[in-house]
């Protein structure tokens, strides 16, 4: 356990959080996986997993279909993924496509509701910060298209 713990404080994502928090995450239903080169990670438009995942290593590409052969963007370790559907129960809005070998940390969502509360708001803040975050770059990339 202590490895995973370590592991965790180099993740953005659990800097907030106390060790006896990240305890709580790693005594509870939330596991890593592992997977290849190529491996879908979220497909678009799923209504059966809403979970979050958390890159511990490797890189993924961002893809929708409406795009085809278009990366959106790609995102690499300590990045949160997933973060929309996870919060509101929504369809994935896009898909995720493993780049090389990646390992992530899966968080399910009733894992995290049998979290007590001040836990559950804290993952709730970062990840309200994480989707502004994404929302400026977007508005930023889209400001620079414009001219």
């Amino acid at each position: 356990m202590q490895v995973i713990l370590k592991l965790m404080e180099k993740i953005p994502f659990f800097w907030e959080m106390t060790e006896k928090e990240r305890i709580v995450f790693v005594e509870s239903n939330s596991f890593f996986q592992v997977f290849k080169d190529g491996d879908l990670i979220i497909k678009e438009n799923d209504h059966s997993d809403f979970s979050l995942y958390v890159i511990i290593k490797g890189t993924v590409c961002v893809v929708k279909e409406d795009y085809p052969g278009k990366m959106i963007t790609s995102l690499s370790d300590g990045a949160v993924l997933g973060e929309a559907s996870f919060l509101v129960g929504r369809p994935r809005t896009a898909s995720v496509i493993a780049k090389g070998p990646v390992t992530v940390f899966k968080i399910d969502q009733a894992a995290v509701k049998k979290f007590d509360y001040p836990l559950q708001i804290k993952i709730k803040d970062r990840l309200a910060e994480i989707l502004v975050e994404r929302l400026e770059k977007m508005n930023q990339a889209f400001a620079h298209m414009l001219g």
